[in-house]
């Protein structure tokens, strides 16, 4: 806990025989909880986090926060037992701005696979991520605006669901192709979620919910993209607004849905 909190070259384990144990950094669940909120949260390439469970038990629960800005590079592994047990949650969030290039590893030999959730205020999914230098999450004169971009590389190599989370919109600018069977994308904005370009998955479903939060009006609109969830469920929710959609809660402009 701190205003400023760094893991540099850190290596945190809080991995059991039966089941992985809790971290937090910078803060709890979505800033919530009663422990202190970081401004800044940075984890390096160098760090590694570990909660698994190395034998039986569910993986555990690792959050990394900060109320301002998150730089994360390292390693997080939350597994499930080798003999039993399902994957952990792991949550890695800037409420302004996340900066995410690094790796979250939720599966289970013997289990279900957890999730990775990503909330920040603004998503956009790009070809290559990364705006803000290593040096600059922790300085006092970050001003990196309030959209995330996130690399879909990240996502298209996990090993478990993807939750996408976002207080205003989702932008799909690069395609998303998960390899790993039955992992999920799920997209949550509190406004509107734009695909512009491709989704496919391995079986695993696809949720993209506007309006998440209820507040106010928030559309899907999916335009000239293709999703294949070869097999997997797809799910598309908004709230009819008088924004950019019209009326339309969900808006189709082209494209393959499978």
């Amino acid at each position: 806990m701190g205003d400023r909190v760094g893991l540099l070259g850190a290596d945190l384990n809080a991995s059991g025989m039966e089941g992985g144990g809790d971290i937090r950094i910078g803060g709890d669940y979505q800033g919530q909880g009663d422990i202190s909120n970081a401004s800044r949260t940075l984890i390096d390439a160098n760090s590694t986090i570990a909660a698994d469970a190395l034998l039986n038990g569910d993986g555990g629960r690792v959050i990394i926060w900060a109320n301002e800005a998150t730089r994360f590079d390292g390693r997080i592994s939350a597994q499930g037992g080798t003999q039993s047990g399902n994957g952990g949650f792991v949550e890695v969030s800037g409420l302004n701005f996340l900066d995410f290039q690094g790796s979250a590893d939720t599966s289970a030999s013997n289990g279900e696979f957890g999730s990775l959730l990503l909330d920040p205020t603004d998503i956009e999914i790009v070809e290559t991520g990364g705006t803000a230098s290593l040096e600059d999450v922790l300085a006092a004169d970050l001003n990196p605006g309030t959209r995330s971009v996130i690399n879909a590389d990240l996502i298209n190599a996990a090993v478990g669901d993807v939750i996408l989370q976002a207080t205003n919109d989702i932008i799909f600018s690069a395609d998303i192709n998960i390899a790993a069977f039955g992992i999920g994308l799920i997209a949550n904005a509190g406004n509107d979620i734009d695909v512009n370009s491709n989704i496919t998955t391995n079986g695993g479903d696809v949720v993209l919910n506007g309006n998440f939060d209820g507040v106010e009006a928030g559309a899907v609109s999916i335009q000239n993209s293709e999703i294949n969830t070869l097999g997997g469920n797809l799910h598309a929710s908004g709230q009819a607004g008088a924004g950019s959609l019209g009326n339309d809660g969900v808006e189709i402009g082209g494209g393959k849905h499978n």
